[in-house]
């Protein structure tokens, strides 16, 4: 063999270490579990596979950054990150996720679903806010995490078009009905022999 090709062998050998290393340490540094708690949900929801909740990293990571006043009055879900060795033994040896307590996290943050136009948030107690790309929505999604909220604005109008909607069949009803009294009695009238003096 000669030495270029020794190199070359020796290049992708160390190529093939550094992107085994490289994904283990990214592996390592994903939250081994993540809780979604609060708001409408009537239950915490975990998400414990690993992979998946690195997928969801990586889709907020490379969101666009948001600024805190388009958080300001909209819903959203509580986060708790669970991240570090104590939290792959505790899955590894056989602990319910179930007994999991939101004050136990590593990291703390706020899901925000989509409200009309705005799209679906994640902001951590420390950083910065990023949109969820698509494929952490559907993540989300997937786990019964409501994802898109109707705006408070949206309802509000839909209740008041609701509102005069039947008022209107109301006065048509009334306005039909006043007319129908006016024929019978009209008729009537006519029937009547004028009293002449």
């Amino acid at each position: 063999m000669s030495c270029r090709a020794r190199l070359r062998a020796l290049l992708v050998a160390l190529t093939a270490l550094i992107v085994s290393t490289c994904a283990g340490i990214v592996e390592a540094a994903g939250p081994r579990l993540i809780m979604i708690h609060g708001g409408t949900l009537s239950k915490p929801v975990i998400l414990d596979d690993w992979q998946e909740n690195i997928d969801l990293m990586h889709a907020v990571a490379e969101g666009e950054e948001v600024p805190a006043k388009e958080l300001n009055s909209r819903p959203y879900f509580e986060l708790a990150l669970f991240s570090g060795p104590y939290w792959v033994r505790y899955v590894e040896d056989g602990n319910s996720t179930d007994a999991l307590n939101s004050e136990s996290a590593d990291q703390r943050g706020r899901f925000y679903p989509a409200v009309g136009e705005a799209a679906p948030i994640i902001a951590y107690d420390v950083g910065l806010a990023h949109r969820v790309g698509p494929k952490g929505v559907a993540i989300l999604s997937r786990h019964g995490v409501p994802v898109l909220v109707e705006s408070k604005s949206k309802a509000r109008l839909a209740w008041a078009l609701g509102v005069v909607s039947i008022s209107l069949i109301m006065f048509t009803a009334w306005l039909i009905k006043k007319r129908r009294a006016e024929q019978i009695v009209e008729p009537e009238r006519r029937k009547r022999p004028s009293h002449q003096a």
